[in-house]
Protein backbone atom coordinates (compact mmCIF):
# COMPACT_ATOMS: atom_id res chain seq x y z
CA UNK A 1 0.00 0.00 0.00
CA UNK A 2 1.74 3.60 -1.15
CA UNK A 3 1.65 6.67 1.23
CA UNK A 4 -0.20 8.43 -1.48
CA UNK A 5 -3.29 5.43 -0.69
CA UNK A 6 -3.15 5.54 2.69
CA UNK A 7 -3.50 9.53 3.04
CA UNK A 8 -7.07 8.73 1.40
CA UNK A 9 -8.38 6.06 4.17
CA UNK A 10 -8.66 6.53 7.55
CA UNK A 11 -6.96 3.66 9.70
CA UNK A 12 -7.53 3.36 13.12
CA UNK A 13 -5.74 1.27 15.98
CA UNK A 14 -7.45 -0.86 18.78
CA UNK A 15 -7.24 -4.04 19.97
CA UNK A 16 -7.05 -7.35 18.24
CA UNK A 17 -10.01 -8.94 20.15
CA UNK A 18 -10.66 -11.72 17.51
CA UNK A 19 -8.33 -12.81 14.49
CA UNK A 20 -9.60 -12.90 10.89
CA UNK A 21 -10.02 -10.07 7.97
CA UNK A 22 -13.79 -8.94 7.16
CA UNK A 23 -14.39 -6.81 4.28
CA UNK A 24 -18.20 -4.56 3.97
CA UNK A 25 -20.57 -2.06 4.55
CA UNK A 26 -20.28 -0.89 7.83
CA UNK A 27 -23.71 -0.52 10.26
CA UNK A 28 -23.95 1.76 12.38
CA UNK A 29 -25.34 0.74 16.23
CA UNK A 30 -26.39 3.24 18.67
CA UNK A 31 -25.35 2.48 22.30
CA UNK A 32 -23.66 5.15 23.87
CA UNK A 33 -25.35 6.35 26.55
CA UNK A 34 -27.75 9.34 26.35
CA UNK A 35 -27.06 12.39 28.07
CA UNK A 36 -29.04 13.79 30.79
CA UNK A 37 -29.68 17.80 32.03
CA UNK A 38 -30.33 18.03 36.17
CA UNK A 39 -33.94 19.04 36.26
CA UNK A 40 -37.00 18.36 38.42
CA UNK A 41 -40.56 17.72 38.06
CA UNK A 42 -43.32 19.77 40.32
CA UNK A 43 -44.09 17.40 43.44
CA UNK A 44 -47.72 16.55 42.01
CA UNK A 45 -45.97 14.64 39.34
CA UNK A 46 -42.98 12.66 41.35
CA UNK A 47 -44.84 9.53 41.27
CA UNK A 48 -45.79 9.61 37.73
CA UNK A 49 -41.99 10.40 37.09
CA UNK A 50 -41.63 6.73 39.25
CA UNK A 51 -44.01 5.13 37.66
CA UNK A 52 -42.63 5.87 34.57
CA UNK A 53 -39.16 4.88 35.60
CA UNK A 54 -40.67 1.77 36.56
CA UNK A 55 -42.13 1.03 33.25
CA UNK A 56 -39.17 1.70 31.46
CA UNK A 57 -37.46 -0.97 33.82
CA UNK A 58 -40.22 -3.19 33.07
CA UNK A 59 -39.93 -3.01 29.13
CA UNK A 60 -36.05 -3.63 29.27
CA UNK A 61 -36.79 -6.96 31.86
CA UNK A 62 -39.50 -7.92 28.78
CA UNK A 63 -36.95 -7.27 25.65
CA UNK A 64 -34.13 -9.10 27.56
CA UNK A 65 -36.10 -12.21 28.37
CA UNK A 66 -37.40 -11.86 25.10
CA UNK A 67 -33.51 -12.58 23.93
CA UNK A 68 -33.21 -14.98 26.00
CA UNK A 69 -35.57 -17.40 25.19
CA UNK A 70 -34.25 -17.42 22.23
CA UNK A 71 -31.37 -18.90 23.30
CA UNK A 72 -31.65 -23.14 23.46
CA UNK A 73 -28.65 -23.58 25.39
CA UNK A 74 -28.93 -22.75 28.82
CA UNK A 75 -25.35 -23.30 29.60
CA UNK A 76 -24.41 -21.38 26.86
CA UNK A 77 -22.28 -17.70 27.31
CA UNK A 78 -25.10 -15.66 26.00
CA UNK A 79 -27.96 -16.81 28.07
CA UNK A 80 -25.40 -16.82 31.45
CA UNK A 81 -24.69 -12.85 30.83
CA UNK A 82 -28.58 -11.88 29.82
CA UNK A 83 -29.71 -13.94 33.06
CA UNK A 84 -26.79 -11.43 34.65
CA UNK A 85 -28.43 -8.22 33.00
CA UNK A 86 -31.55 -9.39 34.15
CA UNK A 87 -30.56 -9.64 37.98
CA UNK A 88 -29.19 -6.24 37.82
CA UNK A 89 -32.20 -5.05 36.96
CA UNK A 90 -33.52 -6.40 40.31
CA UNK A 91 -30.88 -4.88 42.34
CA UNK A 92 -32.05 -2.68 44.60
CA UNK A 93 -29.38 -0.38 44.63
CA UNK A 94 -30.24 0.15 41.25
CA UNK A 95 -33.98 0.58 41.22
CA UNK A 96 -34.25 1.37 44.55
CA UNK A 97 -31.77 4.07 44.64
CA UNK A 98 -33.05 5.62 41.56
CA UNK A 99 -36.75 5.59 43.01
CA UNK A 100 -35.91 7.06 46.23
CA UNK A 101 -33.96 10.07 43.92
CA UNK A 102 -36.73 11.20 41.98
CA UNK A 103 -39.28 11.07 45.31
CA UNK A 104 -37.03 12.71 47.46
CA UNK A 105 -35.56 15.32 45.37
CA UNK A 106 -37.94 15.52 42.51
CA UNK A 107 -35.82 14.60 40.04
CA UNK A 108 -36.66 13.84 36.81
CA UNK A 109 -36.28 9.74 36.11
CA UNK A 110 -33.55 10.11 33.52
CA UNK A 111 -30.93 12.43 35.37
CA UNK A 112 -32.24 10.12 38.93
CA UNK A 113 -31.37 7.40 37.13
CA UNK A 114 -27.87 8.28 35.30
CA UNK A 115 -26.69 9.62 38.44
CA UNK A 116 -26.81 6.33 40.15
CA UNK A 117 -25.81 5.15 37.04
CA UNK A 118 -22.59 6.77 37.48
CA UNK A 119 -21.74 6.09 40.70
CA UNK A 120 -22.15 2.32 40.03
CA UNK A 121 -19.91 2.89 37.33
CA UNK A 122 -16.87 4.25 39.05
CA UNK A 123 -17.52 1.75 41.84
CA UNK A 124 -16.54 -0.84 39.15
CA UNK A 125 -13.82 1.45 37.62
CA UNK A 126 -11.78 1.99 40.56
CA UNK A 127 -12.17 -1.92 41.12
CA UNK A 128 -8.38 -3.32 39.98
CA UNK A 129 -8.89 -6.74 38.61
CA UNK A 130 -9.37 -5.89 34.86
CA UNK A 131 -11.44 -8.74 34.76
CA UNK A 132 -13.95 -7.53 37.47
CA UNK A 133 -13.57 -3.95 35.81
CA UNK A 134 -14.90 -5.10 32.99
CA UNK A 135 -18.45 -5.76 34.25
CA UNK A 136 -18.94 -2.27 34.59
CA UNK A 137 -19.70 -2.47 30.76
CA UNK A 138 -22.53 -4.51 31.68
CA UNK A 139 -24.21 -2.15 33.86
CA UNK A 140 -24.03 0.72 31.14
CA UNK A 141 -25.36 -1.55 28.35
CA UNK A 142 -28.64 -2.26 30.85
CA UNK A 143 -28.68 1.41 31.64
CA UNK A 144 -28.42 2.15 27.79
CA UNK A 145 -31.68 0.21 27.39
CA UNK A 146 -33.40 1.97 30.03
CA UNK A 147 -32.75 4.87 29.17
CA UNK A 148 -33.70 4.44 25.38
CA UNK A 149 -37.22 3.14 26.75
CA UNK A 150 -37.69 5.82 29.37
CA UNK A 151 -37.86 8.33 26.37
CA UNK A 152 -39.82 6.18 24.11
CA UNK A 153 -37.11 5.27 21.80
CA UNK A 154 -37.02 2.14 19.97
CA UNK A 155 -33.31 0.03 20.58
CA UNK A 156 -31.74 -0.69 17.54
CA UNK A 157 -31.28 -4.39 16.83
CA UNK A 158 -28.96 -6.58 14.82
CA UNK A 159 -31.34 -8.83 14.78
CA UNK A 160 -33.21 -6.14 12.17
CA UNK A 161 -29.63 -6.82 9.60
CA UNK A 162 -30.82 -8.60 6.65
CA UNK A 163 -27.04 -8.74 4.61
CA UNK A 164 -23.64 -9.35 5.35
CA UNK A 165 -21.79 -6.06 7.73
CA UNK A 166 -19.79 -5.09 9.77
CA UNK A 167 -20.90 -3.27 13.42
CA UNK A 168 -19.82 -0.51 14.35
CA UNK A 169 -21.19 0.95 17.76
CA UNK A 170 -19.82 2.41 20.88
CA UNK A 171 -19.67 -1.02 22.94
CA UNK A 172 -22.00 -4.11 22.55
CA UNK A 173 -24.54 -5.65 24.69
CA UNK A 174 -24.81 -9.83 25.59
CA UNK A 175 -27.86 -9.32 24.25
CA UNK A 176 -27.05 -7.96 21.22
CA UNK A 177 -24.34 -10.64 20.63
CA UNK A 178 -27.04 -13.17 21.18
CA UNK A 179 -28.67 -11.97 18.17
CA UNK A 180 -25.17 -12.01 15.93
CA UNK A 181 -25.67 -16.04 16.54
CA UNK A 182 -28.67 -15.78 13.90
CA UNK A 183 -27.20 -12.58 11.94
CA UNK A 184 -25.10 -12.01 9.09
CA UNK A 185 -23.01 -9.74 10.29
CA UNK A 186 -19.27 -10.30 9.29
CA UNK A 187 -17.42 -8.90 12.45
CA UNK A 188 -17.41 -5.89 14.52
CA UNK A 189 -15.60 -2.83 15.76
CA UNK A 190 -16.63 -1.12 18.92
CA UNK A 191 -15.06 2.24 20.66
CA UNK A 192 -14.36 0.18 23.86
CA UNK A 193 -13.98 -2.90 25.02
CA UNK A 194 -10.63 -5.35 26.08
CA UNK A 195 -9.92 -8.76 25.42
CA UNK A 196 -11.64 -9.98 28.46
CA UNK A 197 -14.99 -8.12 27.48
CA UNK A 198 -17.92 -10.11 26.31
CA UNK A 199 -17.96 -8.63 22.89
CA UNK A 200 -14.56 -9.98 22.57
CA UNK A 201 -15.44 -13.55 24.24
CA UNK A 202 -18.35 -14.00 21.69
CA UNK A 203 -16.67 -13.18 18.41
CA UNK A 204 -13.48 -15.59 19.76
CA UNK A 205 -16.22 -18.15 20.02
CA UNK A 206 -18.08 -16.97 16.62
CA UNK A 207 -14.81 -17.11 14.76
CA UNK A 208 -15.74 -13.71 13.61
CA UNK A 209 -12.99 -11.00 13.51
CA UNK A 210 -13.59 -8.46 15.80
CA UNK A 211 -11.34 -4.79 16.95
CA UNK A 212 -12.07 -3.14 20.44
CA UNK A 213 -10.93 -0.23 21.93
CA UNK A 214 -10.96 2.37 18.97
CA UNK A 215 -11.91 5.42 20.72
CA UNK A 216 -13.66 7.53 18.61
CA UNK A 217 -14.35 5.09 16.13
CA UNK A 218 -18.23 5.95 15.83
CA UNK A 219 -17.47 9.50 15.51
CA UNK A 220 -15.20 8.52 12.44
CA UNK A 221 -17.53 6.89 10.34
CA UNK A 222 -20.17 7.94 8.80
CA UNK A 223 -22.94 5.20 7.90
CA UNK A 224 -22.73 2.62 4.85
CA UNK A 225 -18.79 3.09 4.78
CA UNK A 226 -16.88 0.33 3.67
CA UNK A 227 -14.63 -0.93 6.19
CA UNK A 228 -11.83 -3.50 6.60
CA UNK A 229 -10.94 -4.74 9.79
CA UNK A 230 -8.12 -6.94 10.98
CA UNK A 231 -8.60 -8.51 14.15
CA UNK A 232 -5.01 -9.90 14.19
CA UNK A 233 -3.51 -6.69 14.45
CA UNK A 234 -6.18 -4.37 15.81
CA UNK A 235 -6.79 -2.56 12.41
CA UNK A 236 -9.55 -1.24 11.03
CA UNK A 237 -9.71 0.75 8.07
CA UNK A 238 -12.71 3.44 7.00
CA UNK A 239 -13.76 3.68 3.21
CA UNK A 240 -10.61 2.00 2.16
CA UNK A 241 -9.00 2.54 -1.75
CA UNK A 242 -9.57 -0.23 -4.39
CA UNK A 243 -6.10 -1.22 -3.30
CA UNK A 244 -6.43 -1.71 0.23
CA UNK A 245 -9.50 -3.75 -0.25
CA UNK A 246 -7.18 -6.57 -2.93
CA UNK A 247 -4.72 -6.45 -0.46
CA UNK A 248 -6.82 -7.17 2.48
CA UNK A 249 -8.87 -9.79 0.49
CA UNK A 250 -5.28 -11.16 0.34
CA UNK A 251 -4.96 -11.49 3.74
CA UNK A 252 -8.31 -13.29 4.18
CA UNK A 253 -7.50 -15.82 1.97
CA UNK A 254 -4.16 -16.22 3.91
CA UNK A 255 -5.52 -16.32 7.10
CA UNK A 256 -8.50 -19.55 6.41
CA UNK A 257 -5.44 -20.44 4.55
CA UNK A 258 -3.37 -20.90 7.50
CA UNK A 259 -5.94 -21.95 9.96
CA UNK A 260 -7.47 -24.76 7.98
CA UNK A 261 -3.47 -25.93 7.51
CA UNK A 262 -3.11 -25.60 11.63
CA UNK A 263 -6.77 -27.26 12.27
CA UNK A 264 -4.35 -30.27 10.89
CA UNK A 265 -2.11 -30.36 13.50
CA UNK A 266 -5.05 -30.68 16.56
CA UNK A 267 -5.70 -33.83 16.65
CA UNK A 268 -1.73 -34.88 17.25
CA UNK A 269 -0.38 -35.54 20.26
CA UNK A 270 1.78 -33.10 22.51
CA UNK A 271 4.89 -34.79 22.59
CA UNK A 272 8.34 -32.77 22.73
CA UNK A 273 11.20 -34.25 20.99
CA UNK A 274 12.87 -36.00 23.97
CA UNK A 275 9.36 -38.13 24.29
CA UNK A 276 7.85 -36.27 27.55
CA UNK A 277 3.84 -35.80 26.52
CA UNK A 278 1.97 -32.04 27.70
CA UNK A 279 -1.15 -31.84 28.84
CA UNK A 280 -3.03 -28.99 26.60
CA UNK A 281 -5.54 -27.39 28.77
CA UNK A 282 -7.79 -24.20 28.03
CA UNK A 283 -8.82 -21.23 30.10
CA UNK A 284 -12.42 -20.71 29.89
CA UNK A 285 -15.51 -18.56 30.94
CA UNK A 286 -18.31 -20.21 29.70
CA UNK A 287 -19.45 -24.07 28.15
CA UNK A 288 -19.70 -22.37 25.13
CA UNK A 289 -16.38 -22.37 24.93
CA UNK A 290 -15.21 -25.63 25.26
CA UNK A 291 -16.27 -26.18 22.23
CA UNK A 292 -13.89 -24.16 20.33
CA UNK A 293 -11.36 -25.75 22.89
CA UNK A 294 -11.75 -28.93 22.01
CA UNK A 295 -10.58 -27.98 18.12
CA UNK A 296 -8.54 -26.85 19.09
CA UNK A 297 -7.00 -29.64 20.67
CA UNK A 298 -7.25 -29.14 24.15
CA UNK A 299 -7.59 -32.47 26.07
CA UNK A 300 -9.33 -30.91 29.33
CA UNK A 301 -10.42 -27.43 30.99
CA UNK A 302 -7.64 -26.04 33.44
CA UNK A 303 -9.34 -23.00 34.37
CA UNK A 304 -13.02 -22.59 34.38
CA UNK A 305 -14.20 -19.16 35.55
CA UNK A 306 -17.40 -19.64 37.80
CA UNK A 307 -18.62 -16.07 38.59
CA UNK A 308 -22.00 -16.72 36.68
CA UNK A 309 -22.83 -19.75 38.02
CA UNK A 310 -23.35 -17.57 41.30
CA UNK A 311 -24.02 -13.81 39.21
CA UNK A 312 -27.55 -15.08 38.20
CA UNK A 313 -29.35 -17.01 40.65
CA UNK A 314 -30.44 -16.17 44.46
CA UNK A 315 -29.77 -20.13 45.27
CA UNK A 316 -26.01 -21.79 45.23
CA UNK A 317 -25.37 -24.04 42.03
CA UNK A 318 -25.36 -27.78 43.10
CA UNK A 319 -22.37 -29.95 42.96
CA UNK A 320 -23.54 -31.47 40.00
CA UNK A 321 -23.58 -27.90 37.83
Amino acid sequence: MTDGARSKMKVLRGIPASAGVAIGRGFFLSRALPSSVKSTVPREKVEEEAGAFLRAVGRSKEQIRAIRDGVKDHSSEHFQILSVHLALLEDSMLVDQTVRLIRENQFTADWAFNKVLQNLLETFHRIEDPYLRERGHDLRQIGHRVLENLAGRPVDSIASIREPVIVVAHDLSPADTAQILKSPVLGFVTDVGSKTSHTAITARSLGIPAVVGVARVTEEFAESDEIIIDGEEGIVILHPTPDAVREYADRRKAYLLRIRDLAKFARLPAVTRDGRTLKLHANIEFPEEADAAVRSGAEGVGLYRTEFLFLNRKDLPSEEE
